[in-house]
């Protein structure tokens, strides 16, 4: 990252931290910071930022490997990740978990 970025990236962490400490609810302070980010990049509009944010915090989290979001008690999202091919292809190769081992 870019030097110049550093401070915009310091100031955003400080400005989601302080909307936790005041109790705002996370996905809609997530919500507003995808939408905003669009509305700078892009110079969209506030109904067009609202309309793409949620598909870029899916492909965000798609991006971090999660597969999907599941939703704990408290109904805060948690992203899933399912075995990676990798993961997989080495949990196969265990040779105790062949059939005809035991």
């Amino acid at each position: 990252m870019a030097d110049v970025d550093h401070p915009a990236v310091t100031h955003a962490r400080i400005a989601a931290r302080q909307g936790v400490m005041k109790g705002l609810d996370r996905d809609a302070l997530a919500q507003a910071f995808v939408a905003e980010a669009l509305k700078l990049m892009f110079g969209v509009s506030e109904e067009e930022a609202t309309r793409l944010a949620p598909r870029w915090r899916s492909q965000a989290f798609r991006m971090l490997n999660a597969d999907y979001i599941e939703h704990n008690a408290e109904g805060e999202p948690r992203p899933v990740r399912l075995l990676r091919p990798e993961s997989r292809d080495a949990l196969l190769a265990n040779t105790a978990l062949k059939s005809g081992t035991r």
